[in-house]
């Protein structure tokens, strides 16, 4: 197992923490401690998030799996498109607004670590 080195509250492995601060930020206008400053905080903002999406994706994976398995044997196109256009389109949508946010959250972690 690595080693970790902590920053702004994070444990990083030593190899990530060596590749971003040694490799990736030099060169750039990203100064590494700012980086994982801004880093952890997007960690801490979207972690709970993430992990509420995770859980949806799991009972979302759950519906689909049960629905095939309920119909094995006996697929009908039009009654599968359906099952999707009730279930797993909902959920899908539930999922796209919190990632589109963490998206452009990422985004303007990036402009402010070159401003």
């Amino acid at each position: 197992m690595n080693k970790r080195i902590e920053r702004s509250g994070l444990q990083i492995a030593t190899p990530i923490y060596d590749l971003i601060t040694a490799k990736i930020c030099p060169g750039t206008a990203i100064d590494p401690d700012m980086f994982w400053s801004k880093f952890a905080d997007i960690i801490r903002k979207y972690a709970p998030i993430n992990r509420d999406l995770l859980e949806k994706r799991k009972k979302l994976q759950s519906q689909i799996d049960a629905w095939h398995v309920e119909h094995l044997g006996n697929f009908d196109f039009s009654t599968y498109k359906i099952f999707c256009n009730r279930s797993v389109i909902w959920s899908l949508k539930a999922l796209i607004s919190p990632l589109a946010q963490t998206m452009l959250m990422w985004r303007s972690a990036v402009r402010l670590g070159r401003s």
